[in-house]
Order: C-alpha cells, then structure tokens, then sequence
C-alpha cells in the first residue's frame, strides 16, 4: 500500500462537505418527527422506529429551498451545497417566480422520505429519496420513485453499498454477504434478523 500525504486543502474542503451532510441529515430528521403522516407511512410498511433512527431517515418536505435556507442559516455557500448534490442550480431565472429563489438555486429532493448514504466509516456521503405520493402531486420528478444523489467527490455509487457501515463485521465474521435491491429490503433484513445484508441503492452492480 502507497502511503501518500493528502494536500491540507483537499482534505479541509471535504471535511466541510461531510459536515453539511451531516447538518442535513439533522435537518431532514427534524421534519420527519413532526410529519406523523409519514411517520405512520414508514411504520404500516412494517419499519420499527429504532430502525428509523439507526439509520437517521428524514424527510425532505415539499419546496423549493427549504435545505437550501436552513444550511445557508448555518453558514454554507450555495456551491458548497451544489458540491454534495444537494441543491440545484438553474439553467432558468426562478427570480422571477413566486418563490423568488437566490441566485437560481433550488433543493434537489423535495416531497421525499430520505435515506442518508453511509461509507463504510458511517459517514454521510450522499441521500436516496422516495417519492411521498400525498406531497407530490404536480412534481415533474414525482414519476421517478427514487431520485439518488449524483456522483460527487463524497459519493461514488460503483463503490458505496448501503449499510456496510453496520454489517461489515457480521460479514466478516460470516465470510459472505446477502446483496439486496433497496434501502427498504435492507432494513427489513436486519429487523428479521439478517446482519450481512447490503443494499445495491436501485443501482446496477458492478464488476
């Protein structure tokens, strides 16, 4: 193994970017405790409340730039947002509209119950988000069920498989791994007992 020292900038600049994951991870858990409805949702779907929290699912509420004012309230940049994937910046003047938007940013996930993506270290590195039908009426994106995060220098999708962080042990300890589709076969696989289970996030495997 090559041992090489990593330039301080690179470094500084993705540990700024793990940390607004982290404060939208926060965020997204905060609307969820008080959207009951979709709290009920998750549970008639047979997801234990401990399961939610293990894997600090959210919700990103319908809007425009709901993340988008909360992570500015905190002190991050449109482009250090449009970075992560998280926000979207227009090729049209949203200025113009009702919604009066700055600088033609917008949230990529709107009406969506989100699935914070994990390393194998349990750091947050990107989001899948399920459609919340009730929410979506008149989105054009609602026709796509999961929207996933783009490739970013957090977020690689060929190399992240979903809950390595908690079963990496248990595969390790076993010598193999049940691979499933989804986020939500993967947390009902640990709920019926099943620890060396990881998900693919819809995404197509790889060699």
């Amino acid at each position: 193994i090559e041992l090489k020292k990593e330039d301080p900038r690179i470094r500084s600049e993705r540990v700024r970017m793990l940390s607004l994951t982290d404060d939208a991870v926060s965020f997204y858990e905060s609307v969820l405790f008080k959207r009951k409805d979709v709290g009920a949702y998750l549970k008639d779907r047979g997801l234990e409340g401990e399961t939610a929290k293990r894997f600090r699912l959210g919700y990103a509420a319908h809007g425009w730039d709901n993340l988008l004012n909360h992570l500015k309230s905190k002190g991050y940049s449109e482009s250090e947002m449009e970075k992560t994937g998280l926000v979207i910046k227009s090729d049209r003047n949203l200025q113009s509209t009702s919604y009066n938007l700055q600088a033609n940013y917008y949230d990529r996930f709107r009406s969506r119950i989100m699935f914070p993506l994990f390393d194998g270290s349990g750091r947050i590195v990107g989001f899948t988000g399920r459609i919340f039908e009730k929410d979506a009426e008149g989105q054009k994106d609602a026709d796509a069920k999961y929207i996933n995060s783009p490739q970013t220098e957090l977020y690689d999708k060929s190399k992240i498989l979903y809950g390595m962080h908690i079963a990496k042990d248990e595969i390790r300890k076993q010598g193999k791994a049940v691979i499933v589709e989804g986020q939500m076969d993967l947390l009902m696989s640990l709920q019926a007992g099943i620890q060396h289970a990881v998900a693919v996030s819809v995404t197509a495997l790889t060699p």
